[in-house]
């Protein structure tokens, strides 16, 4: 891994209502040790590349007009070894990382299914992608004031068309049918 000298590495994932399982969870500890990978999910701040060099997550550190190079010469190295060594060594070195990921993934799946569409989940990418800072407070007030954090109500109306439960209060018309629903009260 080579990284830019005037960039960073972030997980953002807990501080956007995600957890980074699709790897950073089962291989971070085995990369930077455990209090490293603890800090980098949890704090989910910016690390420099001087520090990703320090960590072990990256191998050089370059200026910006040597990526290139760098990357090239690297891939040159590897490209010289015999194939077929190279391909078990890689298989061998990777052993504890696919035991990790095959010990995880199953419960990972199963818990980003069910968090994917939840209202945190919702307000911190949106946070992502409008570029600001997700507004948590909001929620923990909506909660307070047993207000409803989805965005279109609880999911309380059925429709009389198509017998349909389950669909949200704001809806105007029912998603399987597309019925005319009554007017939300």
């Amino acid at each position: 891994a080579v990284m830019v000298e005037d960039t960073y590495i972030r997980q953002i994932g807990a501080a956007r209502g995600s957890v980074a399982a699709g790897g950073a969870t089962q291989f971070l500890p085995l990369i930077v040790g455990d209090r490293r990978a603890r800090e980098i999910l949890w704090l989910c701040e910016e690390i420099p590349a001087q520090q990703a060099l320090e960590w072990g997550l990256v191998n050089r550190v370059v200026p910006r007009a040597q990526l290139d190079a760098a990357v090239q010469e690297m891939a040159e190295k590897v490209y010289a070894k015999l194939p077929d060594c190279l391909r078990y060594t890689k298989e061998q070195t990777n052993f504890w990382r696919h035991l990790a990921w095959g010990l995880t993934m199953g419960h990972a799946r199963e818990w980003l299914t069910l968090n994917a569409a939840m209202p945190e989940t919702t307000e911190g990418l949106t946070a992502f992608l409008e570029k600001r800072e997700p507004d948590y407070a909001k929620m923990h007030q909506a909660v307070r004031e047993q207000r409803s954090l989805l965005p279109w109500g609880p999911y309380t109306q059925t429709c009389s068309h198509c017998g349909t439960g389950g669909l949200p209060a704001r809806f105007t018309h029912c998603g399987a049918c597309g019925g005319e629903l009554p007017e939300p009260s």
